[in-house]
Order: structure tokens, then C-alpha cells, then sequence
């Protein structure tokens, strides 16, 4: 069931001086953009928190699990309502063990708050996923397919499967999303789109799936209803980059939107911060704004006209964080 939104003039009945709205900035380099009413009374903010790549149960990486897992914990303690996720690479091989003794005992106890997506890891010992649609169950939505899709006040959420039934997604994403006009759209899923290639002992690794026969096909279907940011894994660090639109000509790049007219850029963050053994860049990708070499969790809190985001690492440090002015004006 849809939760209600807020036309726009309630939205301006709620603002004390009508006369005067502002103009909102957003932060790093994507200057002004569309004039923003101060619609952040129309909804509850939604915190999202947690990271992809925790490897749980990897011999290298059990105690950097426990302390992410940790940090979401407190988190979630501390707010009834906030939601965990987990973006892929829950564990290093897939096995029902690993599940057991691993990610149960590390990010286990708020299963029931988790949104989680399947990542390549999860199909090495079982290319069905097998254990990890045993351990989810109807959380990682349908067996053998792993997406779905959650309303959280004004937003809409897409937790998508990078490794399989991609056209199919595809066609439900566009089937799906005329229906959410009248709300912020946000998607998750492990393979990112764009990203700076690993530096692995010296070897430059591509990390990024941008072809349409990999996530350019959900950025597409995403960048037409105007979301406004993508989370993904796999790379085992932080990056974050500018709203950016899939640019045909050269795919690999992408092109930095900041003419306020064009609604199809989309923010994208990688998260591979979750506990397994971190990954330099090998040469930092054109558009990335932000590579933080890391272990720690990312919060993300949904309001009904912009969104915050902050990483901090497993010392209690913050990273990054930022606010960013949702494009989209909701109006009934």
C-alpha cells in the first residue's frame, strides 16, 4: 500500500512566508540547481545505514564484520524506524555455513531490518544461491530472482540482482516506475555502473559493469523516471560520484549533468566498506568525486525534499557526508 504524499500547496501552507522561497544549493560540484520548497515537515526523515563487501566469516575479515555490524546495530537501536542494508558479498563463498556462523553472528541480529541484494560471492559454491535464498527468504524477494522494491515515505526504493535475470528486471523496473512519479526514486544492487578500476598487486582491474548488457540497462530505465541516486558494492572502498546521465558515445565515463533543466542524472555511491580487506584505485575514474580506502558504514537519511549522506569508518570517523536537493518536486 502507497503511503500518502503532500501536494504542493500544503506543502507551501506548512512555510511560514510564502512570498520568499529559496533557491537550495546542493553540495560538491553540482552548484544550483531547480528552485526546492522546504518540504522536510511532509515526512518523517527514513535512515538507511550499513555497506556492501562484508565477506562475514572470511578468514582476513571476521572482525571488521563484527564491528560494521556493530555500528548498524547501534544505529538501528537507536531509531525504531531506520532500515539496515547489506549491498552484496555478505560472505566470501556463498555456503550455508557462512551464513550460519558468519553473517548471522556479525549482522544476524537486525536481519529482520536488513535489505539485502545479492552480490557475485553469494554464487560461487551454489551458481542458484541456494544458501543465501535459504537464509533471506521472502526478504531478498522472489527465490532465484533476488530484487523487489520498498516504499519509504515520499521514496521509492529498487533492490536489484547485478548477477542474473537482468532483462527481466529491466522490464519490470519500466513496467514499475510510472507508477512512482509522485515519489524520489533511489536503487540498489552490487556491480556498480561506474567506477575507478582496483589496483590488485600492482593490476589494473576494471570493477564497473557499464555496458547495457550489464547495469546500463537499470541506469537507463532509473535515469528516464529521474532518480536520484544508485548504491552499489563490489569495489572494496568508497567512491562517490557527481549526478552523471549513461552517455552512449562513451559509456565508460558517463557525462557530469549540471544544467538544471536536465532531471536524468543520477548520484551514484560505492560501498564495498563492510569488512573485507580494502582495494586502492588504480587510477581514479574522470567524474569520481570522493575514493575513501576504508572499512565502515554509510547512513543515508530520506527526506521529503533532499538527502544526506555520511560515511564513517569503524574508529568513529567521518569521512564523507554531504546534503543533496532532490531535483523533484512532489505534487499530487
Amino acid at each position: 500500500m502507497r503511503c500518502s504524499t503532500m501536494t504542493r500547496r500544503n506543502a507551501l501552507q506548512r512555510i511560514a512566508g510564502l512570498a520568499a522561497l529559496p533557491l537550495v544549493a546542493s553540495c560538491d560540484v553540482d552548484r544550483l540547481l531547480t528552485p526546492s520548497l522546504d518540504l522536510s515537515s511532509a515526512m518523517n526523515p527514513v535512515t538507511l545505514i550499513g555497506a556492501g563487501d562484508t565477506h562475514a566469516l572470511s578468514f582476513a575479515t571476521p572482525q571488521n564484520a563484527y564491528a560494521t555490524g556493530k555500528m548498524v546495530a547501534n544505529r538501528l537501536a537507536a531509531d525504531p524506524s531506520a532500515w539496515a542494508f547489506c549491498n552484496g558479498d555478505l560472505v566470501p563463498n556463498g555456503t550455508a555455513t557462512e551464513f550460519r556462523d558468519g553473517y548471522q553472528k556479525a549482522w544476524g541480529a537486525f536481519k529482520a531490518r536488513t535489505l539485502p541484494t545479492v552480490g557475485n560471492h553469494e554464487l560461487l559454491a551454489d551458481p542458484t544461491g541456494a544458501p543465501y535464498y535459504d537464509y533471506w527468504g521472502a526478504l531478498a524477494g522472489t527465490r532465484g530472482k533476488g530484487y523487489y522494491a520498498k516504499t519509504f515515505g515520499n521514496w521509492r526504493g529498487y533492490f536489484l540482482n547485478s548477477q542474473a535475470v537482468r532483462s527481466e528486471q529491466a522490464a519490470w523496473l519500466a513496467a514499475d516506475l510510472p507508477s512512482w512519479t509522485n515519489y524520489h526514486i533511489f536503487a540498489m544492487w552490487h556491480i556498480p555502473h561506474y567506477v575507478s578500476p582496483c589496483n590488485h598487486h600492482g593490476v589494473k582491474v576494471p570493477m564497473g559493469w557499464p555496458g547495457f548488457n550489464g547495469m546500463g540497462q537499470f541506469w537507463e530505465a532509473l535515469q528516464k523516471y529521474q532518480a536520484e541516486f544508485v548504491i552499489g558494492g563490489h569495489t572494496h572502498r568508497y567512491e562517490r560520484f557527481p549526478r552523471m546521465k549513461r552517455n552512449l558515445k562513451d559509456v565508460p565515463n558517463g557525462i557530469i549533468v549540471t544544467d538544471p533543466t536536465q532531471y536524468q542524472g543520477i548520484r551514484q555511491f560505492v560501498i564495498g566498506t563492510g569488512g573485507v580487506p580494502t582495494m586502492p584505485a588504480f587510477t581514479p575514474h574522470p567524474q569520481v568525486e570522493k575514493i575513501v580506502v576504508t572499512r565502515g558504514v554509510v547512513q543515508f537519511t530520506l527526506y521529503a525534499d533532499r538527502y544526506e549522506w555520511k560515511l564513517t569508518d569503524v574508529t568513529g570517523v567521518v569521512r564523507d557526508s554531504g546534503t543533496q536537493t532532490c531535483r523533484k518536486v512532489l505534487a499530487a
